[in-house]
């Protein structure tokens, strides 16, 4: 029982950490902010094909936002308990950082797995209704992954074997392009 309060105190002292990290940058650069993580439901392990998932995203959003390179004032990773994390200021209209956004989680093989959050230099996070999207799907299912999370419509053991799954095919892809280059 005290290993479980003091895995959930990490997780809560994570997330203050990195709110706290948003509002520092917001306040330096005064820009939008990328925030850059994996939608990893149960937690994560920090394993190396998790972090060589993250370090793949990042370099897929710097790619999109590379023709707005000039405008583009920090760019920091780093990784806590609640796993890998990007942070990128740039300072280019939230509508346009959000369609890159959307853009990458819903056209990448592995983009389901990111969870690129925008945020205004006021502060407000972007919703992908803010900009008339559909919200993101279950893993599992069609449904609103909002919506199963609630009900808890899926095991724990059902979203594991799904992402394991792609973490897996994600895996192989980069030791075949490894093998390659050797």
């Amino acid at each position: 029982m005290e290993l479980v309060t003091e895995l959930k105190k990490n997780i809560l002292v994570a997330r203050d950490q990195r709110m706290a990290k948003e509002k520092l940058l917001l306040n330096d650069f005064n820009t939008t902010v990328i925030v850059f993580s994996l939608n990893l439901p149960g937690g994560s392990i920090m394993t190396d094909p998790i972090m060589e998932l993250h370090t793949y995203g990042m370099q897929q959003l710097v790619a999109s936002i590379a023709p707005y390179e000039k405008r583009v004032e920090h760019i920091e990773v780093s990784e806590d308990s609640l796993g890998p994390i990007g942070y990128i200021c740039l300072d280019l209209p939230w509508e346009k950082v959000k369609s890159i956004a959307i853009d990458i989680e819903e056209r990448d093989m592995y983009g389901r797995l990111f969870d690129i959050d925008v945020i205004q230099s006021t502060g407000q996070h972007i919703g992908r209704r803010d900009l008339n999207h559909a919200p993101r799907q279950c893993f599992i299912c069609e449904e609103e992954a909002t919506v199963c999370r609630r009900r808890g419509a899926h095991t724990p053991k059902e979203l594991q074997t799904y992402i394991g799954q792609l973490l897996q095919h994600f895996e192989d892809i980069m030791n075949l392009r490894y093998q390659r280059v050797n």
